[in-house]
């Protein structure tokens, strides 16, 4: 028989054309890339393709041929080819997303804060943050998964010397608030984690805290930088860094709520993992602006010198 008029060489022949033509066009038009289990895919179909040509009915074997590759071009769909850490990686599923950005570069005034500072807690903490979320959710959205996110009690209130921080955070607080809502419908479960003060490994790195102090002063205009003075500057540094030797070390209550999140059935909304933060928010929340900012007062402002300004102006009176 002339294999160029049998039907089942054109019938066959039509599904690999059809079936390479999707496979070029999800090849160019995403981040898709060959893997070896993919490889293995490919070499499976064409020895199904020569198990049907030989022992079954031509209908029989194209809508079988047909069914196969459409199952190899979905497990090979472009929404699980992610990138991560630069690399392209082949991600089969994905129940939960835990981010846990933190950076804070300075501790200090909101005018003696950089541009740069601010912009690099926000491309952390945010941006960053909201990146990796808007890439991983077609996978926690076919999941119907989980998003936990740690946040801070600094995004929710106006702590001092820690604007470019808590400015960042409460960003944060506010975009995965408004991905609870349009997930819901997705069945995907949003959680927010408001930690209380926890003692990390960056609170030590005393050497790092030394350059981006330094960096700081070198970085102030001249003018604002004796009006503040560098005595009150460096003060307002080192109270915290005090600050952060009473912080508690036992990151269980953390871990805890970030457990439940992903795996309760119905998980909070919010989670506060610290002793006694619920005080922190009764009296930032419900008590009125007189008493809490006394109470945040006497948790950060402890300075015992006053900006240089300052102090002059309160030696003329």
């Amino acid at each position: 028989m002339d294999l160029s008029t049998s039907p089942s060489l054109w019938a066959y022949g039509s599904v690999w054309v059809f079936f390479s033509l999707l496979v070029f066009f999800k090849f160019s038009h995403s981040d898709m890339i060959l893997t070896p289990a993919l490889l293995v895919y490919f070499f499976l179909l064409v020895i199904f393709e020569w198990f049907c040509h030989l022992y079954l009915p031509i209908i029989l074997g194209i809508v079988l041929l047909s069914s196969a590759c459409w199952y190899v071009l979905n497990i090979a769909s472009p929404r699980r080819m992610l990138p991560v850490a630069g690399k392209t990686v082949f991600i089969t599923g994905l129940w939960a997303l835990v981010n846990n950005a933190g950076y804070c570069a300075h501790f200090g005034d909101a005018e003696l804060s950089l541009m740069s500072t601010y912009r690099g807690c926000m491309e952390v903490n945010f941006f960053g943050t909201l990146e990796i979320t808007k890439t991983l959710l077609p996978l926690i959205r076919s999941s119907k998964g989980r998003i936990v996110t740690v946040g801070s009690p600094a995004g929710e209130h106006s702590f001092p010397f820690l604007a470019a921080y808590g400015s960042s955070k409460a960003a944060l607080s506010r975009v995965m608030d408004t991905f609870r809502h349009e997930l819901m419908p997705w069945g995907v479960k949003v959680s927010m984690i408001q930690p209380g003060s926890y003692r990390t490994g960056a609170h030590d790195n005393k050497i790092h805290w030394e350059n981006q102090h330094k960096k700081l002063l070198a970085s102030l205009p001249n003018e604002l930088l004796q009006e503040y003075g560098e005595e009150y500057i460096s003060e307002t540094q080192s109270l915290f860094l005090n600050y952060g030797n009473t912080a508690s070390t036992d990151f269980s209550p953390v871990l805890d709520s970030i457990t439940d999140a992903i795996l309760s059935e119905n998980p909070k909304v919010k989670y506060y993992a610290g002793k006694q933060l619920w005080l922190l928010y009764f009296i930032g929340i419900y008590l009125p602006h007189s008493i809490s900012d006394n109470f945040f007062k006497g948790i950060f402002l402890k300075n015992k010198s006053m900006p240089r300004a300052l102090k002059k102006q309160k030696n003329h009176e």
